[in-house]
């Protein structure tokens, strides 16, 4: 069994606390604007509020054009053009070696909703205290109401965009 004194659990607790709440999302909210029937539509990537790897910001590429960094709780809204696009995500400054690729259908007068999720496959304390992390990360399209409930928890990232 593994013996651990108060001390350097407390230290533990301390220093998670520290991260935490560096990660802290201070960018204006999400606000939902109307698109007309003919107006090219709009992506809204955006990543969910979770403890999991909160103080990790993640990368993505879209069309391997655009690069954007999205942290804990944040959302980006990019105009993009009718067609297909693809989006390619990994951790911050590793896209090279990319953990993710999706592919969606844009479509003239309809905006696009698209999740990135993070979660564990083998349980928190597994994943984090017995073995290296092991993580099931996806991208996935939602519908508008789906979207527009989660978003509406979130922050518009302040994180730069840059030319891929």
């Amino acid at each position: 069994m593994i013996k651990i004194s108060p001390s350097k659990l407390l230290l533990f607790v301390i220093v998670w606390i520290l991260i935490i709440s560096c990660s802290t999302v201070t960018g204006p909210p999400f606000t939902q604007e109307p698109i007309s029937a003919d107006a090219d539509p709009n992506l809204y990537l955006y990543r969910p509020s979770s403890w999991l790897m909160s103080g990790a910001d993640w990368e993505f590429v879209i069309d391997k054009d655009v690069i954007v960094n999205l942290s804990n709780g944040t959302y980006v809204k990019l105009p993009i053009k009718p067609g297909t696009h693809e989006i390619i995500s990994a951790p911050a400054k590793s896209v090279d070696q990319p953990w993710l690729k999706f592919e969606f259908e844009a479509v003239k007068g309809k905006n696009s909703y698209v999740k990135y999720e993070m979660q564990t496959k083998h349980g928190v304390f597994f994943s984090i205290f017995i073995a290296r992390p092991i993580f099931n990360n996806r991208l996935y399209e939602l519908d508008e109401v789906q979207a527009v409930a989660e978003l509406n928890e979130l922050r518009l990232t302040k994180l730069p965009q840059r030319k891929y």
